[in-house]
């Protein structure tokens, strides 16, 4: 009769430490994922300062640039056109002089006055061909 109730003495300590086993495991577990949590919170917190300064630093990055660019523009003058179409009409009177066409049919040909049309062709050799000194 005493095995009997040593038997189950036995089996609800078995039972005791199981149970006591899972509770200890589960309130490390609590333990660690609360440790964790406030880990990630402040490396959050880090991430939002880096975050922040990172902001404020593109902010004056930009500032600086744009103040540096504002300080490099330079207006056009007036005597220079404002538009693509002259670097387009240049160089197709630079081709058409290439061909051997005089400076008045490349002023009729492409609008432009003929004295623009000699300034340029008289530019254009002084490029390709430097006088020497």
């Amino acid at each position: 009769m005493h095995d009997w109730i040593l038997e189950s003495l036995v089996h609800y300590a078995l039972l005791a430490a199981g149970l006591g086993l899972c509770l200890y495991l589960f309130a490390s577990l609590k333990a660690e994922m609360r440790s964790m949590k406030r880990r990630l919170e402040e490396r959050e917190h880090v991430f939002q300062q880096a975050k922040e300064e990172l902001l404020g630093r593109m902010e004056q990055a930009e500032t600086a640039l744009k103040e540096a660019l504002r300080q490099m523009e330079v207006e056009t003058p007036a005597y220079l056109p404002k538009n693509d179409m002259y670097l387009a009409k240049r160089t197709q009177a630079i081709r058409m002089n290439r061909r051997g066409e005089s400076a008045s049919t490349i002023a009729g040909a492409l609008e432009v006055p003929r004295n623009e049309v000699e300034l340029l062709l008289k530019v254009q050799r002084l490029l390709t061909n430097p006088p020497s000194a």
